[in-house]
C-alpha cells in the first residue's frame, strides 16, 4: 500500500525513548521484495521484550504444543499485584476466552520500586490468586525474578522474605510456585544482583534468562504439576530485619 510507506516515530513511555518504523511499498524496493524495518532508540520496553519473552521460549522448547496469550502490565509501567485481578478479567473478555487450561504469574517486582510493604504484597497476593483461579484451574506461580534496578537493602529483604513465604508458606491446591532463582543470581554478588548476561537492564530477562524461565514454565504447564526448584539461592543478600524480612539470614556475610 503506497499511502502507507514512510518513516514512523511512535514515541515511548519516558523521555529520550521511541521507535522508529520505516515502511517501503514492493514496488518501491530494491534488492528485496517489499522491506519492513524498525530500529529501536534508547532502551524501550519493546527492545527489552520484544522477541525475548519467556513464553516464547516455553512454546518453542516444548514443542509449540500449546498457545500462551499474554499481559503485560495491563499497559500501566508501574502495575503492582493488586492490578493484576482487573487485568485478568479484561484479558479473558478481549480474547473471547472464559477459561483458560492453566495461567502462569509473573508479579510483584514492581511492588518492590513501589515500596509496598511485605504485609500488603501478601494479602494483595493471596487476591490475585483467588481471582486468577475463577479462569483457570492450575495457577503456575513465579517467585520475583531478581533484579539489580533501583533496588535498596529493604526491597532486597522484602524480594527474599515474599519469595521464601511464596515457596513455604502457599498451600493451596491448584497452584504451584516455580523458582528461578537458583538460575538468575549471581552467589558471588552481596547485593543479590542477578547475573550480567541474564538482564537487558537490571530488570527485564534477556535471550537467556527469558530461556530458562520460559524452561520451567513450559515443563509445569506440561506436566501439570510441580516442576520446580523448591528452595532460594543462596543470596547474600538475603539479610535479616524484624519487618522486611523476619526470616533472613542474621550472620553478617564474610
Amino acid at each position: 500500500d503506497v499511502s502507507r510507506a514512510g518513516v514512523y516515530d511512535i514515541p515511548g513511555n519516558a523521555a529520550g525513548q521511541s521507535v522508529r518504523v520505516v515502511c517501503r511499498p514492493r514496488q518501491y524496493s530494491t534488492a528485496t521484495e517489499g522491506d519492513f524495518t524498525v530500529t529501536v532508540t534508547a532502551n524501550t520496553e519493546l527492545d527489552s521484550q520484544s522477541g525475548r519473552n519467556f513464553p516464547m521460549w516455553a512454546r518453542a522448547l516444548h514443542g509449540n504444543q500449546f498457545n500462551a496469550y499474554i499481559l503485560s502490565n495491563g499497559g500501566s509501567i508501574l502495575s503492582d499485584i493488586a492490578e493484576a485481578t482487573w487485568q485478568i478479567p479484561v484479558l479473558a473478555e478481549t480474547l473471547g476466552i472464559s477459561a483458560f487450561d492453566a495461567i502462569v504469574f509473573v508479579g510483584g517486582t514492581n511492588d518492590l520500586a513501589l515500596d509496598s510493604s511485605l504485609a500488603a504484597m501478601k494479602t494483595e497476593h493471596l487476591a490475585v490468586l483467588a481471582e486468577l483461579k475463577k479462569y483457570a484451574p492450575i495457577i503456575h506461580d513465579f517467585t520475583i525474578f531478581p533484579r539489580s534496578a533501583a533496588m535498596t537493602a529493604a526491597r532486597r529483604q522484602i524480594r527474599h522474605a515474599f519469595n521464601r513465604w511464596k515457596l513455604t508458606a502457599i498451600n493451596q491446591s491448584g497452584v504451584v510456585t516455580l523458582n528461578a532463582d537458583p538460575y538468575l543470581v549471581n552467589p558471588a554478588s552481596a547485593t543479590g544482583d542477578p547475573v550480567a548476561s541474564q538482564f537487558d537492564d537490571g530488570l527485564h530477562p534477556a535471550g537467556p534468562a527469558a530461556k530458562i524461565i520460559g524452561k520451567i514454565a513450559g515443563q509445569s504447564i506440561m506436566q501439570g504439576r510441580v516442576s520446580r526448584v523448591g528452595y532460594e539461592s543462596s543470596s547474600l543478600a538475603d539479610t535479616y530485619d524484624a519487618t522486611n524480612n523476619p526470616q533472613g539470614n542474621a550472620i553478617a556475610a564474610y
